[in-house]
């Protein structure tokens, strides 16, 4: 339990003092995101704060907030290791979308509530932190919401951030308000860095040092072993020929297919065979996706309707991708060509799959470093140098093999 709360809160009063005046300017604008993505019109209530409605708590009850699908699984190992030593502990999640809300229900057991995350408005959080009771909360990432840190403080509920990391962008914006963010991570009990690098950055923003650790990425341990069973009927129910290479795209964002389709177009050159599995990070972009891929002049499909023979198959399906990756002969990691900061880098690396991505993996600075040094991804700009170096490794069958033998050792290691 934290035992030098900050004093003075002059900064929090003075923030929603302007909040309240702006309120009636950037409301709608919030309202209308929270409507904009899947089911965010049926859980507006909950995005001021009308969470379930849960009674007061027998046993502990821990509240995990997560952006969205990538943060929550690279948190799901330290979660379920809480629940296991602690079997008595109640769980709740929020995401800030329905993806991430998904994969919570699939990598969690026992959620006892899952919502979005209230609107970081001093009444919306007060009304979301009545109605749940939370023991412990642990924020994922950089997930740093002042009224929030702020009324947790005030009510005596200790907060832990996990897989703690600052973004060079967020950075770069957190230093020229260095006095605000001392503040607010006064307000943090435990930080869990991701390297001495993410720690580092975190004193430089005022957190006490006796309150920040480096702990490594829980994403090594989120690594799904590979399921070779699993892969088999996702291979059979796709009809990819036996024979041929396969090129999978996972989690790409918008900008991104037009590069990876002129390196495929590129690599069917050389590689006659060669197929495309594209899977888009959001699958209701998959009607987009698949009209940019059929202008190419491929033969598209999609995994819910899959016939043989197609040369790009979009993945319109959720929760298929880490058994995606067992199919593809060469990975490349999208969120990463686009300045979004790169999606999981080591998904591929269950199955031994060498990854390409791109210049923007700013939210896998370390764990990018790493297999970059151990020679299990590389770093491309371009369309021309995607596929020069995808043809590297669909031509060099033996090298691919060198490279799957050192997966398993890599991940151990860290």
């Amino acid at each position: 339990m934290r035992t030098d709360r900050p004093r003075i809160d002059a900064h929090l009063i003075a923030t929603n003092a302007v909040l309240q005046g702006i309120t009636p300017w950037v409301l709608p604008p919030l309202v209308l995101s929270a409507l904009v993505e899947g089911e965010g019109w049926r859980r507006l209530p909950e995005r001021f704060g009308f969470v379930p409605r849960l009674e007061r708590p027998m046993h502990p009850r821990l509240w995990v907030h997560s952006v969205s699908a990538g943060e929550v699984a690279g948190a799901a190992p330290v979660v379920r290791a809480i629940m296991e030593t602690c079997p008595e502990t109640e769980l709740v999640v929020s995401c800030n979308n329905e993806l991430g809300l998904t994969m919570a229900r699939k990598a969690l057991n026992g959620v006892r509530a899952l919502f979005y995350l209230p609107f970081d408005l001093l009444p919306c959080v007060q009304i979301a932190l009545t109605r749940l009771r939370p023991t412990l909360c642990l924020l994922v990432e950089e997930e740093l919401w002042p009224n929030l840190l702020w009324t947790l403080a005030r009510r005596g509920i200790p907060v832990a951030v996990i897989n703690g990391q600052i973004s060079d962008q967020a950075f770069a914006r957190a230093r020229r308000f260095r006095f605000f963010y001392r503040w607010m991570l006064r307000h943090i009990d435990l930080i869990c860095a991701q390297s001495d690098e993410e720690a580092r950055r975190f004193h430089a923003l005022g957190a006490p040092r006796e309150r920040v650790c480096t702990v490594g990425s829980t994403k090594y341990d989120g690594v799904r072993a590979a399921d070779p069973a699993a892969r088999a009927q996702l291979g059979a129910a796709l009809q990819l020929p036996a024979d041929a290479p396969v090129l999978v795209a996972g989690s790409t964002h918008a900008g991104e297919e037009t590069v990876i389709l002129a390196a495929f177009r590129s690599l069917r050159g050389r590689f006659p065979t060669l197929r495309l599995l594209l899977a888009p990070r959001h699958p209701s972009r998959a009607g987009a996706v698949i009209t940019l891929a059929g202008q190419s002049g491929f033969t598209v499909c999609r995994r819910s309707a899959p016939h043989r023979g197609a040369d790009i198959i979009v993945l319109d399906t959720m929760g298929e991708l880490a058994n995606a990756y067992g199919l593809g002969t060469v990975a490349v990691v999208g969120g990463s060509f686009v300045p979004v900061g790169g999606h999981n880098l080591l998904e591929p690396l269950a199955w031994g799959c060498p990854v390409l991505y791109g210049p923007y993996v700013h939210n896998f600075r370390e764990v990018a470093a790493a297999m970059r040094s151990a020679g299990l991804a590389q770093q491309v700009s371009t369309a021309d140098a995607l596929a020069g170096a995808a043809g590297e490794w669909l031509s060099d069958a033996v090298r691919r093999a060198r490279l799957a033998a050192r997966t398993s050792v890599f991940l151990r290691q860290h």
